[in-house]
């Protein structure tokens, strides 16, 4: 059809008058994001007892205005004695810097906005902590969580008003950082977004997973991603026995009454299940309705009681030690931070859950199915130690899993890691993930470190893992200890992920074989992203294999950030990237590089001994074919080769040149042995004594990994060495003064005169006192690499007035354990006030090039002082037949 020139000119009319029309409709949501909020705060429960946090987020402290459903406060009303301020107009807003740092508190936050007509839209919400919504006064969402703020952790269909409407918001602080996001959007961007994911799943989101009055409730589902559409589901609660307690229908987005029974009080299993697109269709909370003090105690009481129940029960010892552990938190037994509602809830849930099973006769392998919070004992002090567990639903014990590692940051936990990380909410069927605790914050050393391997060992060995499936990730301090760990231990990962960590170079070698995904952001003012940047480099000019995405303008939350570049994909974008890689166990070539031989095993290599400690030594091992290995060395005097590899011959006799010397290994079981001999390589035999330890190289650093007593000497000075024992055994704990350490755990302590045979048997001993002061370090006097005299300490032929030693070295008696003798010849004063700070040089962690270098201690030091900044006055390790101390160069 042919048009003329006024139709022309009409038709191109209507068409601008319809773009303006679009643009003014898409404009007509106001931007809340940049308007003056007013704030008001803090509120804390009167009952500051372990439930007063609940109490708070519950408690309507906007009574003088009408309540919190009615309130329309003004800039510079007083409400409750305090007075409403204006906000920064910058998003999200820091909670943090307008009311300081608190903890177990709430304020409020409240906006009037326009609107120019009726109109739905997408409120999108972010929280750190928890937060409630009302809109014109109709509560819409109530969530009371420990996270770190997300933008669009929650989405909800709103209906706004024409004229002003009114939001108000009330935000909980449990601790570390705090603060707040909103953002209206248009549904239609919501749509447009929700059909481009591919990963669908649900959130249930209830009117508080503590009900303090059970005759309101409500639940608002959630999709996740969190998007503002309503997908039809179907609500129910059930109690632990499964009987149906209310049903509804819903719409994820929207508030759902469900109506429960007036008279029902205890634990119940909320339960939405999608209709529609969802690939994993269900979501469950559990929820608790009454009193949580009251409730508390009688699970308490329920709990101990059934510990009796247990003997003879398949996982007896996993069932015996969760018990313990959250029957202790719910009692208030443990370290502050273990008490949050977070955890509590997970103590209620958890202590519900097992007393069912139980008490049903239904407890077997299948509890641990799902997202669970587990404790187990563990060797090193008997303690209780918490970890977070994700197993399939669909579990099998024919198939092999991969086993995903999650690393919390400091001042997070298991629990907050597997949430926050997001990691199990999308129950992979292909994989299990484990969350440690890792004693806290640790930063992943001693104690630490080993409470990590302990938690990977037991899920292996517990469920059907693929050794070359293990992956480890970790965001912030858990970025710091996914580097540290994954070098160190880098024979047990196919891949790594540390999000905004740090780590030097030196060790980077060892990732000669894992695959490294690094993330940060470019404005990080917590962690500089410089760091991240060299070690990305080193492995880039090495050829390594690595992924590096630096994220612009971002500040310490590259994990976020990372996940929000790609919503369609949520936190299956780092599954998907850990699914491409799988470990070769005899890789073609072995960096491995050491200044402490506990972590000289990589693959098929294993450093024995260095030339020169503490000095790094250095193996590179390659196969060049299936005859020939080339190895160079640096700084190293004992090694070992396992040949025993599918891709090279056997039966026959193998060429290793090491270093351009050239020798033939005939074959033979197990590894095979090279010695450095009056400046050239031989092969060796291991002339190890059977049954002895094997010689770490850590000193007292490998004692406190290991199952340990410390004992104090009663012959004299028994007072003060009682107070240094305790110190040793206890002060790992986090302080005011001292705020990085263990949250759980004391070491065991005795007397002397107290220790038995089947005492060092089982244990290592670190002995507090010289042999005059300690009879158990008495009987080992002729075996010590020094003598006392006196105040006098002689080693070789010098003589060392009025000091300090630190000895470490197998136990004679039963060799398969240590020994260490500690001796403190200081005054009390010094002892007390100094020796809190020792364990630092076992766990202490810095930001700085060289944080990821091992943490040891020399096998022999004599030292002046309690400050082991300063450089002792001797010091030499043992080889490592434990038979000649070589003194440190």
């Amino acid at each position: 059809m042919k048009l003329n020139h006024f139709s022309a000119i009409s038709l191109f009319g209507i068409v601008i008058l319809l773009i303006i029309s679009h643009a003014a409709a898409e404009s007509t949501l106001p931007d809340i994001a940049k308007a003056d909020w007013l704030l008001l705060g803090t509120f804390t429960a009167a009952d500051a007892e372990l439930w007063g946090d609940v109490a708070a987020f519950q408690t309507d402290y906007l009574t003088d205005i009408g309540g919190e459903a009615a309130a329309r406060p003004q800039k510079g009303q007083q409400t409750a004695g305090k007075e409403w301020t204006k906000a920064s107009q910058a998003m999200p807003i820091d909670l943090l810097a307008a009311f300081g740092n608190q903890q177990n508190c709430v304020a409020y936050a409240y906006l009037e906005f326009e609107s120019t007509s009726e109109q739905q839209a997408a409120l999108k919400l972010g929280s750190d902590d928890g937060i409630r919504v009302w809109l014109n006064g109709e509560l819409l969402l109530s969530h009371h969580a420990a996270r770190p703020i997300n933008a669009d952790d929650e989405a909800l269909i709103v209906t706004l008003q024409p004229g002003v409407n009114r939001l108000l918001l009330k935000i909980s602080q449990l601790g570390g950082d705090w603060g707040v996001a909103v953002r209206l959007r248009s549904l239609e961007e919501e749509q447009q977004d929700w059909g481009k994911t591919t990963a669908r799943n649900l959130a249930a989101r209830p009117l508080d997973q503590i009900v303090l009055k059970p005759e309101t409730f409500f639940c608002t589902p959630m999709t996740t991603p969190a998007f503002a559409v309503a997908e039809p589901v179907d609500i129910t609660v059930k109690d632990l026995q499964g009987n149906v307690l209310a049903s509804a229908a819903g719409e994820t987005g929207k508030p759902a009454a469900v109506p429960l029974p007036a008279d029902f009080a205890g634990t119940a299993i909320l339960r939405v299940t999608g209709k529609k697109t969802f690939a994993n269709p269900v979501s469950e909370q559990t929820i608790f309705f009454g009193d949580p003090a009251a409730a508390s105690q009688k699970l308490i009481e329920d709990a101990r009681k059934l510990l009796e129940k247990t003997n003879g029960l398949e996982f007896a010892d996993d069932l015996r030690a969760t018990i313990g552990f959250y029957a202790d938190v719910l009692e208030g037994n443990v370290h502050e931070s273990l008490t949050s509602t977070a955890r509590r809830l997970a103590a209620i849930d958890t202590l519900s859950r097992l007393i069912a099973l139980v008490n049903a006769n239904n407890w077997n392998a299948d509890a641990f199915k799902g997202v669970h919070h587990w404790a187990y004992v563990s060797p090193i002090d008997d303690s209780f130690q918490p970890y977070s567990l994700y197993v399939p639903q669909n579990y099998d014990a024919s198939k092999t899993y991969g086993l995903i590692v999650a690393l919390h940051w400091y001042t997070g936990d298991d629990l907050s890691s597997m949430s926050s990380l997001g990691i199990a909410k999308l129950q992979p069927e292909d994989m299990i993930v484990v969350a440690p605790f890792g004693r806290g914050d640790m930063g992943y050393l001693s104690a630490s470190e080993q409470d990590v391997l302990d938690v990977m060992a037991m899920t292996q060995q517990r469920f059907h893992v693929a050794p070359d499936r293990v992956y480890l990730v970790g965001w912030s301090m858990g970025g710091f200890g996914t580097w540290r760990i994954g070098q160190h231990w880098a024979e047990k990962f196919a891949a790594i992920a540390p999000f905004d960590g740090w780590s030097g170079t030196d060790f980077l070698g060892n990732l000669r074989n894992v695959a490294t995904l690094v993330v940060h952001g470019d404005a990080d003012m917590t962690v500089p992203v410089t760091y991240d940047r060299e070690a990305v480099k080193y492995l880039r000019e090495a050829g390594y294999t690595v992924r590096y995405d630096e994220l612009p303008g971002v500040n310490h939350t590259g994990w976020n950030n990372w996940i929000l570049e790609a919503p369609s994909e949520l936190e299956a974008r780092l599954l998907n990237y850990f699914r491409q890689y799988t470990r070769d166990p005899f890789p073609k070539e072995v960096v491995l590089k050491t200044n402490y031989p506990r972590y000289g095993k990589q693959y098929w290599v294993r450093l024995i001994e260095l030339a020169n400690p503490p000095e790094p030594g250095v193996i590179t091992a390659k196969r060049t074919d299936a005859a020939h290995v080339a190895v160079q060395t640096e700084n190293v005097s004992v090694f070992t080769l396992n040949l025993h590899q599918p891709q090279l011959q056997q039966g026959t006799a193998l060429e290793v040149t090491i270093d351009q010397t050239t020798l033939k290994v005939e074959p033979q079981n197990g590894d095979a042995w090279f010695k450095l001999q009056d400046g050239a390589w031989v092969v060796a035999q291991d002339d190890r004594t059977p049954g002895m330890i094997a010689h770490d190289g850590g000193g007292l650093a490998d004692i406190f990994v290991r199952p340990t007593l410390i004992v104090y000497g009663t012959q004299q000075r028994k007072e003060i060495l009682q107070q240094a024992a305790e110190i040793l055994a206890t002060k790992w704990a986090t302080t005011p003064q001292i705020p990085i350490g263990s949250k759980i755990g004391a070491f065991r302590r005795k007397a002397d005169v107290d220790v038995t045979e089947e005492d060092m048997k089982q244990y290592h001993l670190l002995l507090i006192g010289t042999p005059e002061e300690n009879s158990v370090a008495a009987k080992l006097t002729d075996v010590l690499p020094m003598k006392f005299s006196g105040n006098n300490i002689i080693i070789g032929e010098k003589t060392f007035p009025n000091i300090g030693c630190a000895v470490t070295m197998p136990n004679p008696q039963f060799p398969s354990q240590l020994v260490a003798v500690l001796t403190l010849p200081f005054s009390d004063g010094d002892i007390q006030g100094m020796l809190p700070y020792t364990p630092l040089q076992f766990f202490g962690y810095d930001i700085h090039p060289n944080s990821s270098a091992p943490r040891a201690f020399p096998d022999v030091v004599l030292f002046g002082s309690l400050d082991f900044r300063n450089e002792p006055i001797w010091s030499g390790w043992f080889d490592y037949r434990w038979q000649q101390v070589r003194r440190s160069q």
